[in-house]
């Protein structure tokens, strides 16, 4: 066979596409046709133990009890709930829309919006593209033909800001889906995180940054390189770490092949709920091995996973009448807390981890959106965004001080209980120390509270000050001609990441300070559940050999699934996505300006109070 060049120059002698599937506890020559693992698992309820599993099979059948074998730290289950599972799955697609990918983007387009055809009737997705700007090109949908339209109006243009576009897709899927949703991003790129000039890295996101958020969040990443200047490493490591897949090809003509093959395999995936009853009652904190091994007309493969058991809590000893622990006597929080009947929401203020809500990604312009403007355009651009850039930042922050108010004043609710008993005429002499014991343990959260405020508050201002001075240096560099702004943007994004990891570490040193005087004053510990997936990964390197069309011998039948034919697609996108002809002659009626935008009407923003803050001295 002859010697085949590629898209970019290089010659190879045979182009395969490449699929490396990971997979958990894969059995040898079946992980292609059969697969099983544990994706979650849930001790909420203990002795009560819930799990989630996905099974990928190319036979269509539905598993039943007697196709799964559990165990726990070796000891066989014989009594289960199974349930089939449809969870909503929200998927990212995640474009690389570089200036080093143009000679490919037609088909790079063809293949995303294929794909993205494909899937709406089973998830919801938006897409996210990326160059060195970010833009959230359209927001979750199942409208397959609204998704479509976006893809087409995609420009290549730029560096390559690959780790920071994962991480804010994955910022969009946390704040989107629930705990029980599916989560996953599909993400292709042809190069590595580097700048328009090739300098490395353009991200201000580390890969450990983005492979722990996706982890810890339990979203699943899928990345598919296109070419051979890709950083092969990092995308089989992003895959194998959440319990996705690493796809390659060196030539944009196999991209759509390779995007119907995933799709295919992703919609022959099932989701059963698995309960049962641990035989190991005992809450010592020990962690518990689970095992769960499936099986179906000889195929066969096994799950692991774990869970900790919860432990008994340590408590402070009650004041007796003497005002003298007793000796028998132990109480928690809650029990403290108990005659004043705090029932419903407000329970949750007394224990429940304070965790404020991620803020929301906020992308301001980049010099693309001014080419081309006259002076006036172009401040009448800027001026719309920095008044979205900035009603954004604000709203991010207002979403956080709003989730810290509801504590702050569910506090305040316990703690005017508190005080209505404290003045009930009668009170005996040994409770008067129990009321003293609320007062102090309310303070307390409240300082808590205070801490996470002035946190939120000082990160929106440091995030909107560098936000604003991109404007200000837009706005004069526009205006007076341009300048090369490579320089500034470095420096701008540095200080202000520099900034943010100053104040993370700060409140990170003071909450730590702050929960420690917690334990000393207070001997309640929270109960500690896990729900955790052992991740078991085999790598596979082999061609796509995933379930065909037509004359497959394994009797799938696609059209049982509900997915378009190739030549539906093809047909199609050939109305949706202009040809390589076509591209040029279209190419500025397809330009988005964004001048449009309902952003113009933002008005002024009003700023933020300073948080009132209140701290006990340690």
């Amino acid at each position: 066979m002859g010697p085949i060049c590629n898209w970019q120059g290089i010659c190879m002698k045979r182009t395969f596409i490449v699929l490396f599937l990971m997979v958990m506890a894969t059995v040898a020559g079946m992980g292609k046709d059969f697969s099983s693992e544990i994706l979650q698992v849930n001790s909420a309820g203990f002795p009560k133990i819930g799990v989630m599993l996905k099974v990928f099979s190319k036979e269509a059948d539905e598993l039943k009890a007697d196709n799964f074998v559990i165990s726990e730290d070796a000891t066989g289950i014989s009594s289960f709930a199974l349930a089939f599972q449809k969870n909503q799955h929200y998927m990212v697609l995640v474009v690389d829309r570089s200036s080093s990918i143009e000679p490919a983007m037609n088909e790079v387009k063809r293949a995303a919006a294929s794909f993205a055809l494909s899937m709406v009737g089973d998830v919801s997705m938006s897409v996210l593209s990326f160059a060195s700007d970010i833009d959230f090109t359209h927001s979750f949908s199942n409208d397959g033909n609204s998704l479509v339209e976006a893809i087409k109006k995609l420009r290549p243009w730029g560096g390559t800001a690959l780790y920071d576009a994962l991480y804010s897709a994955c910022d969009e899927l946390q704040n989107k889906a629930g705990r029980a949703d599916l989560k996953t991003i599909v993400c292709l790129t042809d190069g590595r995180d580097s700048t328009p000039t090739g300098q490395t890295p353009m991200s201000t996101h580390t890969p450990e940054q983005v492979k722990k958020y996706a982890v810890d969040k339990g979203i699943r990443l899928i990345t598919v390189g296109l070419g051979n200047d890709i950083d092969e490493a990092i995308l089989k490591d992003f895959a194998g770490a959440t319990g996705g897949w690493y796809l390659q090809t060196t030539t944009p003509e196999q991209l759509s092949k390779l995007y119907e093959a995933l799709s295919r395999r992703m919609k022959l995936e099932r989701y059963y709920q698995l309960s049962y009853t641990t035989p190991k009652p005992e809450r010592d904190g020990t962690r518990r091995e689970i095992e769960i091994a499936s099986s179906l007309k000889g195929f066969k493969d096994q799950g692991k996973g774990y869970y900790t058991a919860p432990t008994m809590t340590v408590h402070k000893p009650e004041p007796t009448e003497a005002g003298t622990p007793g000796k028998g006597g132990k109480m928690t929080v809650r029990t403290v807390f108990s005659d004043l009947d705090i029932a419903g929401p407000d329970s949750v203020f007394l224990t429940r981890p304070i965790t404020p809500p991620p803020a929301s990604p906020v992308f301001g312009l980049n010099r693309a959106s001014l080419l081309g403007l006259a002076d006036a355009e172009a401040q009448s651009v800027i001026e719309q965004a920095r008044a979205r850039v900035s009603s954004e930042h604000q709203a991010n922050y207002d979403m956080q001080k709003k989730y810290l108010d509801e504590y702050k004043q569910g506090l305040e609710r316990i703690a005017q209980g508190v005080e209505k008993k404290a003045a009930e005429p009668g009170l005996k002499g040994y409770e008067k120390p129990r009321i003293e014991y609320r007062r102090q343990y309310l303070q307390l959260r409240q300082e808590e509270v205070a801490l996470h405020l002035q946190q939120a508050y000082e990160e929106y201002r440091i995030k909107l000050q560098a936000a604003m001075d991109e404007m200000d240096f837009y706005q004069k560099t526009q205006l007076s001609g341009g300048d090369d702004d490579t320089g500034f943007f470095d420096r701008n994004s540095a200080s202000a990441t520099a900034a943010l990891n100053a104040a993370e570490q700060k409140y990170d040193t003071l909450l730590s300070q702050h929960h420690e005087k917690m334990s000393q004053h207070f001997g309640d510990s929270v109960s500690s559940r896990g729900a955790h997936v052992e991740h078991s990964t085999t790598v596979v390197d082999e061609e796509i050999d995933l379930p065909g069309t037509g004359g497959d011998s394994s009797g799938f039948n696609p059209g049982q699934l509900n997915v378009p034919s190739v030549s539906d697609l093809k047909n199609r996108l050939k109305r949706s996505i202009p040809s390589s002809d076509d591209e040029e002659a279209d190419s500025d009626a397809g330009e988005a300006t964004g001048s449009d935008d309902s952003d113009s009407d933002a008005g002024d923003v009003s700023e933020p109070e300073i948080p009132d803050l209140k701290l006990i001295e340690p």
